[in-house]
């Protein structure tokens, strides 16, 4: 089961435990030596007092849509046990990347406490990336459940049908997970990812008006779906809504809508 991202946070406050601080990355810059394929990047990381971070690296051709290449030749504040405060690093390219050019280049720093990555594994296709699922940015929370779903199968079509009060079945429980936001999403966070989405094929997100900290409210169910998925794109995981009538539990058909 593929990690999805639901926006439950807009719709009922969550009883979640209190978590740590999650660290933040801001202030990322990157810039090519002159002459080399060596990136010197910088960026500032705030964490919790006494905590240290995993840092990890990752490589846009596009301009941040996709994050396919994993920067792994890279020198100074990476990996495990940094510290909060100003870091510098360089990126090796020539290791990563050789031999290819892209004048939209853009560089994600990942930082996790502990010291084992993230788990993000590449969005987009390409370079050393693996498939599209991976973790969105680290102040969302994990919610673990079961889902238990009900199917019979048709020998006829060959498919799995949702079951009747007549018919026999088969039932199968899952492991799932989702992420979800510990509190309200902000006019600021909402218009991030809506003016990412508007310029990347999605249409009917509306711009909150006021860009500020305060939750935001006056949103259409379609809209949030919209939002969330987005969301989850932007951060290299599966969409979780889809359309497909006929599909209620996946693509069961095989052809690619669900």
């Amino acid at each position: 089961m593929k990690t999805r991202l639901l926006l439950l946070s807009l719709f009922s406050a969550l009883a979640l435990p209190a978590y740590a601080a999650p660290p933040v990355v801001t202030a990322v810059n990157a810039s090519q030596q002159s002459g080399t394929k060596l990136v010197d990047i910088t960026y500032n990381l705030a964490l919790d007092p006494g905590q240290t971070a995993f840092v990890e690296m990752w490589f846009s051709p596009d301009n941040g849509l996709n994050f396919p290449i994993r920067c792994t030749d890279v020198s100074g504040a990476v990996d495990s046990n940094i510290t909060a405060g100003s870091k510098t690093a360089t990126w090796n390219a020539e290791t990563d990347w050789n031999q290819q050019f892209t004048a939209n280049g853009k560089i994600r720093v990942i930082a996790t406490y502990g010291d084992q990555p993230s788990g993000f594994t590449g969005s987009g296709s390409g370079g050393n990336a693996g498939g599209n699922s991976g973790q969105a940015d680290a102040s969302l929370k994990t919610v673990f459940m079961n889902v238990l779903w009900l199917w019979n199968y048709n020998p006829n079509t060959a498919m799995n049908e949702w079951m009747d009060s007549t018919d026999a079945f088969q039932h199968d429980k899952i492991n799932s997970q989702i992420r979800v936001d510990p509190t309200e999403i902000t006019n600021d966070k909402w218009n991030e990812v809506a003016q990412w989405a508007l310029a990347n094929n999605y249409s009917g997100i509306t711009l909150a008006s006021d860009s500020n900290a305060s939750p935001r409210t006056n949103v259409s169910f379609w809209e949030v779906i919209k939002w969330c998925n987005a969301r989850s794109e932007k951060d290299g995981l599966e969409p979780a809504y889809f359309t497909d009538g006929n599909e209620a539990t996946g693509d069961l058909n095989g052809n690619g809508i669900c």
